[in-house]
């Protein structure tokens, strides 16, 4: 989605139940709004003039039904659906509300929000589906310190994603090489690279390879070495740096897949949770 913010508009959708309070962006379906129907939701609403485009609706449904039939707890899925619109619960913040100050988040709540999105990737993946772009503000945070990835919009079957070479949607900011050449295949693997650029931003306070542009960031992703977290920060849990670098190998078979990324972040966020028991937001 491309994010526009902006207050109420003039033409904003009326939709039966629902009180629009500003819209948040357009992607190329739909117009998204947050919205209050019961709480606060983020409503997607069809396209204008798309109305009587059959392949459009179709796209449209079958985007929803995806997001709809991924029930997991850190997925922040369809909780509402009917005819041309259909809504997601707004958890409020998101990480990259968490991460515009520049400063680094704790280890410990780095590493449970890290676990949360890999296990949302473990569960994309195991229905042979993909995320097009996995990026801070589309991660929701909950008030007790979980984190869900919204999906609507954004799921697409694997073999599509993999199709499109050269054809970028993911942010370059944490872009897998195969995913910006199309040279390898892509599968749950793609993610835990993404996710380990996530978990560098959220560690080290900016994202692992700042350039001027999104060509620029594409180009360090294949020609630079991955930045190693260690060198950033010294007070990090033995292992987490290693783990940072295995995500973000540039071989996709050398990096864990989502299952097993589930797994090691969990037990790191144990272990560092035991070392520093209160829950860092941010580092010392």
């Amino acid at each position: 989605m491309d994010e526009h913010p902006s207050g109420p508009e003039e033409g904003a959708p009326a939709v039966s139940g629902y009180r629009v309070v500003r819209r948040l962006g357009e992607d190329a379906l739909s117009r998204w709004y947050e919205a209050e129907l019961r709480g606060r939701v983020h409503l997607r609403v069809l396209r204008p003039g798309l109305a009587d485009d059959q392949a459009a609706l179709d796209m449209f449904h079958a985007d929803t039904e995806r997001a709809a039939g991924l029930r997991h707890a850190t997925a922040l899925g369809v909780v509402v659906a009917g005819g041309m619109h259909a809504a997601v619960g707004a958890a409020g913040r998101t990480l990259a509300d968490e991460l515009a100050t520049g400063w680094p988040l704790g280890e410990v709540i780095a590493l449970a929000y890290a676990r949360d999105l890999a296990a949302a990737a473990a569960c994309i993946d195991a229905r042979d589906l993909a995320h097009r772009n996995v990026t801070p503000s589309a991660v929701h945070l909950g008030a007790g310190g979980e984190a869900r990835l919204a999906v609507l919009g954004d799921l697409v079957p694997r073999k599509v994603l993999a199709a499109q070479r050269g054809r970028l949607t993911q942010d370059p900011r944490y872009a897998a090489p195969e995913l910006i050449t199309g040279n390898a295949p892509i599968d749950g693997r793609s993610a835990t690279y993404v996710l380990g650029g996530v978990l560098f931003h959220m560690l080290a306070g900016s994202p692992p390879h700042p350039a001027s542009s999104p060509l620029a960031m594409a180009r360090a992703h294949l020609r630079d070495d991955f930045p190693r977290i260690g060198e950033v920060r010294s007070d990090l849990t033995a292992g987490v740096a290693d783990l940072c670098v295995a995500c973000t190998e540039r071989e996709p078979l050398l990096r864990p897949p989502p299952e097993k990324l589930v797994v090691l972040l969990a037990a790191l966020h144990a272990r560092a949770a035991r070392r520093t028991p209160h829950l860092q937001r941010r580092a010392p």
